[in-house]
């Protein structure tokens, strides 16, 4: 239409592809999506079922070798609640890295287990060794904890490294 303006002024973006070679291609890797739901809001029980549904997400290998991550190591998660909006909102998809989980880096947003609540948030060690646990949204306020209580309390699972959805836009 751009070059002749004949035919249809607007068309579909969108391929589907099925049972096709670009999924076999050794440019791309398939990361599955997790069943437990993780929230950006006040947490909620993690449903500990089969570590991923079925679901998968095709990603270019070249994303991950350029941030020297493992894809074999990361999966993805829903997520729920606004408290990481406007970088989370409802809805969204985090991609995480399952072994940045060892060392906080400083600000990065992680997946956290908090007394069995599955939590997106950003985290900040203190200079005495607690924890920050922030929220992007200024509605929900920083909670912070005592190295005591962030050892007992807080399991990382993985730094957030990507995040996918419609929500913002």
């Amino acid at each position: 239409w751009l070059e002749t303006g004949e035919g249809p002024k607007t068309g579909s973006n969108i391929k589907t592809i099925e049972n096709s070679s670009y999924f076999s291609d050794p440019n791309y890797v398939k990361i599955y999506e997790s069943k437990v739901i993780f929230s950006a809001g006040t947490g909620c029980e993690p449903t500990y079922e089969e570590i991923h549904n079925g679901s998968e997400t095709v990603y270019k290998l070249e994303w991950f070798q350029a941030r020297h991550i493992n894809p074999k190591h990361c999966t993805r998660f829903k997520v729920y609640g606004e408290s990481m909006s406007p970088l989370i909102c409802d809805g969204d998809y985090i991609l995480v890295d399952l072994t940045d989980n060892k060392e906080i880096q400083p600000n990065k947003v992680y997946c956290i287990g908090v007394e069995g609540n599955m939590r997106v948030k950003r985290l900040i060690r203190t200079i005495k060794g607690g924890l920050l646990i922030k929220s992007d949204n200024p509605q929900y306020p920083t909670e912070e904890l005592s190295p005591e209580e962030a050892s007992r309390l807080v399991v990382i699972i993985g730094r957030v490294i990507d995040r996918s959805g419609s929500k913002a836009l």
